[in-house]
């Protein structure tokens, strides 16, 4: 019960960390990012509301979310391993030789296909793999209903491995091209629009886990597939008695199952972790946090002007929606009024200047 709570929470922040980065990936336009932070948020929100509706009960008690949330889980799986193959992808095309030349415009749709492709086959093929409508399970929730057949084995199950080897072979790619020329790497992803070099780490350490992760659990999943090998007899075999769902408590989940089919709920939340925290601290971020934290603040009327936000160096003004973040030089003087009103007066010749007169005439006036 514990462990269900607990993933069920865990399901949720995944969910919302895996967003937060979105604003600034769209931003830069990182096609590979943006499909993983969109499959496992959707994956993650799918886990939420089963752990939620089917915390103690094994009853089918909404049909339709299950028949919609089943073919998301099985789309989010194959997006979240697609994705991973985009971002080794790009690193890849950004580190070797060829990158300089490459049409941007035509990388993106190259991208978008490797990405959405496989988990909208998914959905095509899930008719033909499927045995019946689906399962529920107790604490888990719905559950795809596919016997592990010849079908299955070769329209999913392998794909993923498939799919990590060629994530493995970018990444190696990468690696080599990085111990070739690494006093060059700063010019390679200068000249790539939307990166920089401490984003060209993060893509790299994110496509490494992902392939690192991929296919040692592809090969796991597909071995237990293996073992529990369902006999081919033909569609009218596969999908007699098509209309059932199967209901599994605790116990029989046990019993059919041998242990709860978790892997993959925590596997989910895993990558949205492991994504936040890679993309969730950039500089990008961290302003928007700071946005964030000073809204209540300007709403409430205690900011009522430009929040100045001081850091060593020169000034540079941006314009951030509703607030003008400042920073000023050396010799700007910061006066908060702690009435709620903030004004910065420079200080120079000038101002001495005027000090010293308004001194003087006070001293003639005495």
């Amino acid at each position: 019960m514990i462990e269900q709570q607990a993933r069920t929470i865990l399901s949720f922040i995944g969910f919302v960390v895996a967003l937060i980065p979105l604003y600034w990936l769209l931003q830069a336009f990182n096609v590979g990012c943006i499909l993983y932070s969109i499959w496992v948020a959707i994956v993650c929100l799918c886990q939420f509301i089963n752990g939620v509706m089917f915390m103690h009960t094994a009853e089918d008690l909404s049909p339709a979310w299950c028949e919609i949330s089943t073919r998301l889980q099985l789309m989010g799986g194959m997006g979240i391993v697609a994705a991973g193959l985009v971002i080794a992808r790009r690193v890849s095309r950004i580190t070797t030789d060829y990158a300089l030349t490459f049409d941007e415009r035509r990388e993106i749709y190259v991208d978008l296909f490797i990405g959405l492709a496989p988990p909208f086959s998914q959905l095509i093929e899930y008719y033909f793999m499927q045995g019946h409508r689906y399962n529920v399970l107790e604490g888990i929730g719905c559950y795809p209903a596919i016997p592990s057949s010849i079908i299955y084995l070769s329209l999913s199950g392998i794909w993923p491995i498939i799919i990590g080897l060629a994530s493995a072979v970018y990444c190696a790619r990468t690696i080599w091209a990085l111990f070739r020329r690494h006093r060059q790497i700063k010019e390679l992803v200068a000249s790539t629009n939307g990166l920089s070099l401490n984003k060209y780490y993060r893509l790299m350490v994110m496509a490494t886990i992902e392939m690192l992760c991929t296919v040692p659990l592809g090969t796991y999943d597909l071995l237990g597939a293996v073992r529990s090998y369902y006999p081919w007899n033909g569609f009218a075999d596969l999908h007699l008695n098509f209309d059932r769902v199967s209901q599994y408590p605790h116990d029989l989940i046990r019993k059919n199952w041998g242990h709860a089919p978790t892997g993959t709920l925590w596997y989910t939340n895993g990558c949205a972790l492991i994504f936040f925290a890679l993309f969730g601290f950039t500089s990008e971020a961290r302003s928007f946090y700071g946005r964030v934290f000073l809204y209540l603040p300007r709403r409430l009327g205690l900011l009522t002007k430009n929040v100045v936000d001081i850091e060593r160096g020169g000034m540079q003004e941006q314009d951030h929606g509703d607030f003008v973040l400042r920073q000023p030089q050396v010799q700007d003087i910061l006066t908060i009024d702690l009435e709620g009103s903030a004004r910065s007066v420079e200080s120079g010749e000038p101002e001495r200047s005027k000090s010293n007169s308004t001194t003087h005439s006070t001293e003639s006036f005495t």
